[in-house]
């Protein structure tokens, strides 16, 4: 079975639109999500556990990313693969470090 590992794209939105989000999916999937800055103002919710096609998709479904994504993931079926420097921002808001997405 495959697996996936999901981000969700967010772009120029405030954190707290994406916190909140955040704490929705975990709430309702019972999945770990972390916080990510891609750009000033534009974020990835990233959920480190992997996870089979039908709850990625619904994840991405119940989650209120960027409709652009959305259609994006539903054309390829998947998820972008991220292999960039990005910025981690801790699920308390406190601790930011820089940190490599790898998936």
């Amino acid at each position: 079975m495959t697996e996936y590992t999901i981000t969700l794209d967010y772009d120029y939105v405030a954190r707290e639109f994406v916190e909140r989000d955040r704490i929705f999916l975990m709430r309702r999937f019972k999945l770990p999500f972390e916080v990510w800055e891609s750009s000033p103002g534009s974020y990835h919710l990233r959920c480190p556990q992997p996870v089979s096609h039908d709850v990625a998709f619904s994840v991405l479904e119940a989650s209120f990313c960027s409709s652009d994504y959305k259609v994006l993931c539903r054309k390829r079926d998947g998820f972008p693969v991220r292999t960039s420097e990005k910025t981690i921002i801790s699920p308390q808001g406190t601790l930011v470090k820089p940190a490599p997405v790898k998936l």
